[in-house]
């Protein structure tokens, strides 16, 4: 009897052991937290050690700011400078900060992310395009520009150019240019377009013009005009009046040397009195006239054959045993026979006038 109560006294102790362990189990509703690196930091901002500087570019590549990095202590000053690319300026800074001076100064008491805007600068605009002295083989052009600038210019027969000056017009940028285009095709049209580059790179073109050259013979002009000694040349030459000399010269308008070949004195019906130069025995044989070549070194001119850009050459008839009257004279003409720098042979009139 005794032992089953002993039995009985030890399996109550084992269950009054397991109630005591089973009470302080967790309950399943329960969490525990434990520390983790990936817990966001609840210190506040006076306990940060650094602050980031954020700086972006509008457009990209547009420019750069200036400044020593991206992490400061706090409260630390920092001054930012923003700095435009080639062809670019600057506009504005937006952001955290905003205003329209390109250097400013932040405190760095947070994070802060600031914008740099800059604007694209526009190309040089042309004006006042002129063409002037247009020759047979030349013509000047001249320009005016908004800005300073360097330029060339490209020219040819069509619209696709093919030439270009040699080298640029203006090495030194200069807000206006000039150029004279040389050895052209006479009676010819040329297309040209100026070309300009400022110094930030920015390159313009201008408008596509046209000219048109002219006809050698077109720039030469001839005179006939009869010499009455002792009378004034500013006076007109009455019908009367008994003529010693008929005088000529041959204005060479153009742009090139030019050679004479042979000058004409025609009647007044066409056909040939008499023709310089020519042969002593024809010169016998005329019935009228004898040449002369005039006064101050003429005949070292007719010598050469050669009358340069800008100059005349003089000449005359002299008329012998019978001198003709003011009024005789009229419909008569003379003809200068030339070759231009390329050999291309022309001819220019002169017509008869009673003043000198």
């Amino acid at each position: 009897m005794k032992s089953k109560w002993q039995l009985v006294l030890f399996v109550g102790l084992i269950l009054l052991l397991t109630s005591s362990v089973v009470g302080c189990s967790a309950s399943p509703t329960e969490t525990i937290h434990t520390p983790s690196s990936e817990t966001p930091s609840t210190a506040s901002p006076t306990e940060r050690q650094t602050y980031t500087l954020n700086v972006r570019i509008s457009p990209p590549g547009a420019g750069f700011v200036s400044c020593p990095g991206n992490e400061y202590e706090p409260d630390t000053q920092v001054t930012l400078t923003a700095i435009p690319s080639s062809g670019y300026t600057f506009d504005c800074l937006g952001g955290n900060v905003s205003g329209s001076s390109a250097t400013t100064t932040i405190v760095m008491a947070l994070d802060k992310s600031i914008i740099a805007h800059f604007k694209e600068l526009p190309p040089p605009v042309f004006s006042e395009v002129e063409i002037y002295d247009i020759l047979e083989s030349t013509a000047t052009i001249h320009w005016n520009t908004n800005e300073p600038a360097t330029f060339l210019v490209e020219y040819g027969t069509s619209s696709a150019y093919g030439s270009v000056t040699s080298d640029t017009v203006w090495k030194d940028a200069t807000d206006w240019g000039r150029v004279t285009l040389r050895e052209l095709k006479p009676q010819t049209t040329y297309h040209f377009r100026i070309c300009a580059v400022d110094k930030d790179g920015k390159q313009a073109f201008s408008n596509d013009y046209t000219f048109t050259t002219l006809s050698p013979k077109g720039l030469f002009s001839a005179r006939l005009f009869p010499f009455i000694p002792g009378h004034d040349p500013s006076v007109l030459v009455e019908e009367f009046y008994w003529v010693m000399r008929l005088n000529t010269n041959l204005f060479n308008g153009s742009s090139q040397t030019i050679t004479v070949t042979k000058v004409e004195f025609l009647y007044e019906d066409g056909s040939v009195a008499f023709t310089l130069p020519t042969s002593a025995s024809a010169m016998r044989e005329s019935k009228y006239i004898i040449p002369t070549l005039g006064r101050s070194g003429l005949p070292e001119i007719w010598k050469n054959w050669q009358l340069a850009a800008g100059s005349s050459l003089f000449t005359g008839i002299e008329f012998d045993r019978v001198q003709p009257s003011a009024k005789e004279l009229e419909g008569r003409q003379v003809k200068w026979y030339c070759l231009d720098a390329n050999g291309v042979e022309f001819v220019v009139t002169g017509e008869y006038s009673p003043l000198p």
